[in-house]
């Protein structure tokens, strides 16, 4: 079962990034997560059981800046509000009355590849567009 992905060997993009700055490299590095995210939330969000709760509903992508001064780092999260998670594990891994219907876990396990080409895409494209960006203000 797969929980998490981690990328490693990526010193061309820590360059990359760096080159951007702070701000710029991590606007560069939230934008292709939530592009990256979507497969994984769409998957979630289609095969999350119908309650009474409106579990769909609370299924959200979230992504944010990582703190620290002068590093380039974010995160994204798809899951349900914390309102929802005693519905949500009931159903991701049953109870002595219900029984198991993942869902998260089947969208990680069945989207990990495409997430992961749309990050590398769309991380290329964010940080040309960023680049372009402050290009244009460093003329002005």
């Amino acid at each position: 079962m797969l929980s998490s992905m981690e990328m490693k060997g990526l010193k061309e993009l820590d360059k990359a990034l760096a080159g951007l700055g702070a701000a710029a490299g991590s606007r560069a590095l939230v934008a292709a997560l939530k592009d990256a995210a979507e497969p994984v939330y769409d998957h979630m969000k289609a095969n999350a059981p119908e309650d009474s709760g409106d579990l769909k509903q609370g299924i959200k992508k979230r992504a944010k800046k990582g703190k620290g001064k002068g590093k380039t780092s974010a995160s994204v999260s798809v899951g349900t509000h914390r309102s929802h998670w005693p519905i949500a594990m009931a159903a991701e891994f049953g109870t002595g009355q219900q029984k198991a219907k993942p869902f998260i876990r089947l969208a990680l396990e069945k989207n990990w590849q495409k997430s992961a080409s749309i990050f590398a895409y769309a991380l290329k494209k964010r940080i040309q567009q960023q680049a372009k960006r402050l290009a244009k203000q460093a003329i002005k």
